[in-house]
């Protein structure tokens, strides 16, 4: 159902299979939503703990919307993917540069 209900709201993806795994997967391993509506820190350290691949999820809520106990919708609140990319590839970059500084920083000592 996530295709047609991202259809029906006007959001385009690229791969509709892979989302739903992605989805699947975050509610079986327990990490989707871990980490919104604590307290910044709490977030932080719930974050921290995760395998970086898992964080977009961690910081998304879902919830399944029902009319007389059937399923018409979900609707999900989080970082847009463009977004999230974005800011990752980012904290990638700088974590990049630290790693490249550290290790010139050995060999020059």
């Amino acid at each position: 159902m996530l295709p047609y209900w991202y259809e029906l709201a006007g959001v385009q993806s690229d791969d509709p299979a892979r989302q739903i795994d992605s989805f699947t997967r975050a509610v079986a391993e327990g990490y989707l939503g871990v980490a919104v509506g604590n307290p910044r820190r709490k977030n932080f350290d719930v974050i921290m703990d995760l395998d970086p691949r898992q964080w977009y999820y961690a910081r998304m809520s879902v919830r399944v919307l029902k009319l007389n106990g059937q399923t018409i919708g979900m609707l999900v609140m989080g970082s847009h993917w463009r977004l999230w990319k974005m800011l990752m590839a980012g904290w990638l970059r700088g974590r990049r540069q630290l790693v490249v500084c550290h290790e010139s920083s050995q060999i020059s000592s």
